[in-house]
């Protein structure tokens, strides 16, 4: 089945519908300097200008609109360009939607248990992992309709995909460029930085690491805040860093990594399953375990925001244009 519908931020709960459905939902929020300047034509659906890269979710105007309902729980969301969200459940299949034009385009996958998904910087190809340990390219070739190719070589699950370049790529001869190896528990976020020729990993031996993309080396693990499984990454265009851990922290740290902030949620949340950074750093989002999303402004450290939510919230999502979070729940 597919569903659609728009609430008020204090009608989130009617909204979710039944409790056996799982879906992918889209947040739209304006910024705090941008009240003043904006026509009220359209009160339900706000965007933010594209100066202005924060979003402050403790607004007036944010609105909640279901984009796709799965048929199992849905664990990754990206986005493909401004107006089109991927997304991933565990009903072996990946969902593409336009926002504008509500069109999609579904992908089955071979395997049901899917766990990531990821877009081409450019939107034409959409790549899958999961628990059968194989990243699945498709890509839209004109004029000979859709690639796939399977790539192998995890001995594990894969539990998170970036592209580093467009889908122009060669995919064709699988061949495998680099292996980074440093953590000794599971690898469960990558952020890519292309701006510093970096990114960052998060896993399960309580680390975060800074890796060259060039030399494949290791330069830096950031000093351990609690000994706790790290869930999530994500990096700002600014370079700020964020993780999230089973300790239900969200850590920041600056461009430079050297200073940190730490940041938890003000009433009891559980274990922050995945994190997102606005563009310049300036706002963070944390999605928990107990069904909750949050935000905050990372410079003075307060909360602006907790949204619930009725199921855990697996995949946070910042659109490009800075405008939009995407949200995964199950």
């Amino acid at each position: 089945a597919e569903k659609a519908a728009v609430a008020n931020v204090s009608d989130v709960t009617e909204a979710m519908g039944t409790p056996t459905s799982f879906r992918i939902e889209m947040l739209s929020a304006i910024l705090r300097r941008d009240v003043r300047e904006l026509p009220m034509l359209h009160p339900m659906i706000l965007r933010a200008t594209k100066s202005n890269k924060g979003l402050d979710l403790s607004l007036p105007g944010v609105t909640k609109t279901i984009v796709h309902t799965a048929g199992g729980k849905v664990y990754s969301v990206c986005w493909m360009s401004t107006s089109k969200v991927c997304c991933v459940s565990q009903d072996g299949k990946c969902a593409v939607t336009d926002l504008e034009t509500k069109a999609k385009e579904i992908y089955l996958a071979d395997t049901s248990w899917l766990m990531t998904c990821a877009a081409s910087p450019d939107g034409k190809a959409v790549a899958w992992g999961g628990l059968d340990n194989v990243v699945t390219v498709t890509t839209k070739i004109e004029g000979r309709g859709k690639d796939v190719h399977a790539h192998e070589g995890h001995e594990g699950y894969v539990s998170d995909i970036k592209f580093l370049s467009n889908s122009g790529v060669d995919l064709v001869d699988k061949k495998r460029v680099r292996t980074f190896k440093g953590h000794v528990g599971d690898v469960q976020s990558i952020a890519i930085d292309l701006e510093r020729k970096r990114f960052i990993t998060g896993a399960c031996d309580t680390r975060v690491k800074v890796w060259d993309l060039d030399s494949g080396s290791c330069t830096m693990t950031l000093p351990k805040i609690s000994v706790s499984d790290v869930n999530s990454v994500a990096v700002s265009e600014n370079g700020c860093i964020a993780a999230g851990n089973d300790s239900g922290e969200v850590i920041v740290w600056d461009a430079n990594c050297e200073d940190s902030t730490v940041l938890k949620s003000t009433t009891p949340a559980g274990i922050c399953t995945c994190v997102a950074i606005s563009q310049d750093g300036s706002h963070v989002y944390g999605g928990f375990e107990e069904n909750v999303l949050i935000a905050w402004e990372v410079e003075s450290g307060k909360q602006t925001m907790e949204m619930k939510f009725t199921r855990r919230v697996s995949s946070i999502a910042a659109s490009p244009d800075g405008e939009k979070l995407a949200i995964g729940s199950w």
